[in-house]
């Protein structure tokens, strides 16, 4: 494929899909109030709603716009969400993570305090501490378990049989590129692959996602550093999120985009409500990328969008 073919199959995904990211587990601040002029973008847009499904939630999506949902508090909220985006021509996107979970409730579908033997160990066999993460620790998931893996493509069913057309997953950056990623756990009882590092398993997580029929788009990190990980980009990404790259700059907002052009995949950069967030969505849209407007419908409303 020559260049040219190349920058306009690039160009023409990043016209129809871009995505960005904040846990839904942890409090977005209030949207600043900003004295700009709002443009609406005229290409199909991504719009992120991690709040709870209400009648006007979805009153903003277009057709063809790619909507990431929140976890919502029942599979009914799940169903009112997929059947609202889908009515608007839409296609919803469900977040889901499998980095780490809670060990004082269920998560996911899956309680870890019932099967303390799904998290991830050290090399002296004790839990490995990850984050005290919304009042209560977290540990890191075992994915190479077996039933382990087998609980989570389960989840990953259900969401597929309630109608979703993807699922957005977050931590990728962390769990494929982090300090853990080449860790191997020390207390995996049934491993899908006798060896596998943390980073592998949560690779291979992404494709199970695929064969259940599942579009897969990755919160990715640096993509620069993800570039050199052949593995993820087999798996068949629809697209990948740089959550940092609208304050970090034009080179790096550059080098993004050199990895959507010689991936040949949809790049798309979160911007959040701040005062800088006019300059930072012409910047993303200026170097060719798809920006987002924050992850709730008050930040969308509260950020410029521009042509692009």
């Amino acid at each position: 494929m020559t260049r040219a073919l190349v920058a306009a199959a690039v160009a023409a995904a990043l016209g129809a899909v871009g995505f960005g990211v904040l846990s839904p587990t942890e409090a977005s601040p209030a949207s600043p109030s900003l004295s700009v002029p709002t443009r609406v973008a005229s290409r199909p847009a991504v719009r992120f709603r991690y709040e709870p499904v209400t009648a006007t939630t979805f009153d903003a999506v277009r057709p063809l716009d790619t909507v990431i949902v929140g976890p919502q508090p029942t599979v009914d909220g799940d169903r009112r969400a997929v059947a609202a985006v889908h009515a608007r021509g839409g296609r919803a996107f469900r977040y889901v993570q499998f980095y780490w979970a809670p060990t004082d409730r269920t998560y996911q579908t899956v309680a870890i305090r019932r099967h303390p033997d799904w998290a991830f160990c050290d090399a002296s066999g004790a839990l490995t501490d990850a984050h005290v993460h919304t009042g209560a620790p977290w540990v890191y998931l075992d994915l190479n378990e077996r039933a382990a893996r087998n609980a989570y493509v389960r989840f990953l069913r259900a969401l597929h049989a309630i109608g979703y057309d993807g699922v957005f997953v977050d931590m990728g950056g962390h769990a494929i590129l982090g300090p853990t990623s080449t860790a191997i756990s020390a207390c995996t009882a049934n491993p899908v692959v006798r060896g596998r590092t943390f980073g592998a398993a949560y690779i291979a997580m992404l494709g199970q996602a695929r064969d259940v029929g599942l579009q897969v788009f990755l919160n990715g990190g640096i993509l620069t550093a993800l570039d050199r990980v052949p593995a993820v980009w087999n798996i068949g990404l629809a697209g990948v999120l740089d959550e940092r790259a609208a304050w970090r700059g034009p080179r790096a907002l550059a080098a993004d985009r050199a990895v959507a052009t010689a991936r040949v995949v949809p790049v798309a950069v979160l911007v959040r409500p701040n005062r800088h967030a006019a300059d930072q969505v012409a910047a993303v849209a200026a170097a060719g990328l798809a920006p987002v407007y924050g992850v709730r419908a008050a930040d969308e409303a509260a950020l410029t969008l521009v042509r692009t």
